[in-house]
């Protein structure tokens, strides 16, 4: 989804569901997030009431990677409404650009396992483009 204008604009912006009715795209990024940190919370939470609360997760949201400030800006606002973070500056919220957390992602792969020399290629399919991306591992974690 690319999102245009300035954070005020996109903060009253409305967008229409499928079934015809409309919604604020706050209001929607708001909701979806929320939900997210709900679930996320309980799945690392223990067994036996040890919880674990917002303010003890690094939080990290992948954007596309043609967002401009004011989409970041956004998503900042929303994910402290959401209640991801308690300060919209909070350094416990960070925002990684889609074909940079592919990227990282590609050391953790079961089948293969990156070694210094290596190279692959990232595919960031959707939003209606296709970014095609080659990379060669100089470093990796085991050398």
């Amino acid at each position: 989804m690319e999102l245009e204008g300035e954070p005020a604009d996109l903060l009253t912006k409305k967008i229409k569901a499928l079934n015809g009715k409309e919604h604020s795209l706050k209001s929607v990024f708001v909701h979806t997030l929320r939900y997210v940190k709900e679930e996320a919370l309980k799945a690392v939470s223990g067994p036996v009431g040890d919880s674990i609360t917002s303010d003890q997760v690094h939080w990290v949201l992948t954007i596309p990677a043609i967002w401009r400030d004011g989409a970041k800006s956004f998503m900042r606002t929303c994910a402290k409404e959401a209640g991801l973070i308690s300060v919209r500056d909070s350094g416990l919220l960070a925002l990684a650009l889609e074909p940079e957390a592919a990227c990282l992602s590609a050391e953790d792969l079961p089948e293969k396992t990156l070694v210094t020399g290596d190279r692959f290629m990232v595919l960031d399919c959707g939003g209606g483009t296709v970014d095609i991306t080659m990379h060669r591992a100089i470093q990796t974690r085991g050398n």
